[in-house]
């Protein structure tokens, strides 16, 4: 078969068995497809396949459209989880933040009250000091 021919037919086929998602930038399509296959198909570094056997069983499985049409859903499903769980995440994170900034500004306003009853306590002492002096002295005055 000729090059051009060659070309043509596989055109044809991606167009006719929608593959031109698995040539995009990020592959939306082929990742869709191994999420299909299953978590072994979805990580090479893990799992090593004999090309061979996978094709042979790739053409010898039936899937329906309703099949793919049910993994579909299901992967949009767990994108969908997925992405509900990230939204938590950040904002569990977010309060956490806030709440870690109002407990650092309640211990500065509990140091800033601290240093502030200490003063008091010790303006009450020196006052307190003062009249026994006053009063000692006043006695002495009466005494005399």
């Amino acid at each position: 078969m000729p090059d051009e021919e060659a070309f043509c037919l596989l055109v044809r086929l991606m167009h006719s068995y929608d593959l031109r998602g698995h040539f995009l930038p990020e592959m939306p399509k082929l990742q869709l497809r191994m999420f299909q296959i299953g978590p072994e198909g979805a990580d090479p570094k893990t799992a090593q396949y004999d090309i061979d056997l996978f094709v042979q069983d790739a053409v010898s499985m039936s899937v329906t459209p309703f099949m793919l049409d049910q993994y579909a859903n299901e992967y949009e499903e767990l994108v969908r989880t997925r992405d509900a769980h990230t939204i938590e995440v950040d904002g569990l994170r977010s309060s956490n933040r806030s709440l870690s900034n109002q407990i650092h500004n309640l211990e500065e306003n509990l140091a800033q009250l601290n240093t502030e009853h200490v003063k008091v306590l010790n303006e009450l002492v020196m006052a307190r000091l003062r009249n026994e002096e006053l009063e000692s002295e006043l006695v002495r005055y009466k005494l005399l």
